[in-house]
């Protein structure tokens, strides 16, 4: 069975909360430098909700991280 995107919500989940940390950044911080609700970033980081691809660079740049440091293992 071929593996979707969904799939890896707690991979990327699990990559925005350490990243997050590591920045030294609240989810309220990271929630309103996106423009979004605490209550949905929690969601995304939690593998609830997935990560729309749009906000994706955003919250790379907030990071300060590569798309691939974020993305990092997610099978293609």
């Amino acid at each position: 069975m071929r593996k979707t995107l969904n799939d890896e919500n707690p991979v990327i989940a699990a990559n925005i909360r350490r990243l997050r940390l590591d920045a030294g950044l609240t989810q309220g911080d990271v929630a309103a430098a996106l423009g979004i609700s605490h209550q949905q970033f929690q969601k995304y980081e939690s593998g609830r909700n997935r990560l729309p691809f749009q906000v994706v660079p955003r919250l790379c740049d907030l990071l300060g991280v590569p798309m691939e440091e974020l993305l990092d293992g997610v099978r293609t």
